[in-house]
């Protein structure tokens, strides 16, 4: 046997191996120093609002700090909607849709520039899980389920450790983009999606079950008026407006003391955590391929 038949071959997968485990070295220090720039740029972040009003509260929505100890937590917990105060992918969401009626089509360079302010606010919100989720699943790619696969184990490798709020981003992105969701009335859809949260968010205490159907109004408070007022509020002069927003906020979490107070309960493993976003994500990836059989009949 010729042994430059295999020699050769074997060489240059040897390469690809050596370059592969170089990259991946050089791409974790790297995360490590982009992870601790950021987590200093979310301080500089906090620090701005810890001046103004609600500062706290306003903090925690914009820069994604936490409010554990701050008065009407609890209120926040028992309605169960505390994962909406964690900067996620729907921070992303709405300043996307922002940008793009801002910048208009024509504008040169657009796209890149909407991306860039995109980063850069994830970047002083600290490069949180769910933001580099969102940043990582807006590849290109028909199937939705591949681009949500690879934007959480991206995440994963980036971080090197599996949170709760990957799992929430994760499992909310997929109750919202779910196959037929848009058959759905939208009050049914959000409904819907509080009752698919309720697994992973026992974990923060145990929500009263009527307040699911709180939920999606207050949800619609949220994404149009408290968070888009509260960022615009940073470079604007609308003290007087955003106090009233943020006493209307805490008028509606009272209501949470007309519930049962949350209770204390121990933490879910991670493993529950990954099962059961895995499961969603191979019972959405099956519905997928259902409804994409079913189109191309």
């Amino acid at each position: 046997m010729n042994p430059d038949s295999w020699l050769l071959p074997f060489a240059k997968g040897l390469m690809r191996t050596f370059l592969l485990v170089l990259f991946t070295f050089f791409a974790l220090i790297f995360a490590q120093k982009i992870t601790i720039a950021a987590k200093r740029a979310q301080n500089i972040c906090a620090e701005h609002f810890q001046k103004l009003h609600h500062g706290p509260w306003r903090s925690a929505l914009i820069c994604g700090t936490s409010l554990r100890g701050e008065e009407d937590f609890e209120n926040l917990k028992s309605l169960g909607l505390i994962h909406l105060m964690v900067v996620s992918g729907a921070h992303l969401m709405f300043l996307d849709r922002w940008l793009r009626w801002l910048l208009r089509p024509s504008l040169p360079g657009h796209v890149f520039l909407k991306q860039g302010v995109l980063f850069v606010y994830g970047f002083f919100a600290g490069l949180q899980a769910p933001l580099l989720r969102s940043f990582f699943s807006n590849g290109p790619g028909k199937s939705v389920s591949l681009r949500l696969i690879l934007g959480g184990l991206l995440t994963f490798l980036f971080l090197r450790q599996w949170t709760l709020s990957l799992s929430l981003s994760w499992t909310a992105t997929l109750l919202v983009q779910w196959p037929h969701s848009k058959k759905l009335h939208g009050g049914i859809h959000s409904l819907l999606i509080a009752l698919g949260l309720c697994p992973l968010l026992l974990s923060l205490g145990r929500p009263f079950i009527g307040a699911a159907l709180f939920q999606p109004l207050f949800s619609m408070y949220f994404g149009g008026i408290l968070f888009p007022m509260t960022f615009l509020g940073t470079v604007l002069p609308l003290e007087p407006l955003l106090n009233a927003i943020w006493k209307i906020f805490f008028f509606s979490l009272k209501l949470g003391e007309q519930f049962p107070l949350s209770k204390s309960m121990s933490e879910n493993s991670v493993a529950w955590n990954v099962l059961y976003t895995l499961m969603l994500q191979f019972f959405f990836w099956r519905a997928e391929v259902k409804l994409r059989r079913r189109n191309s009949w």
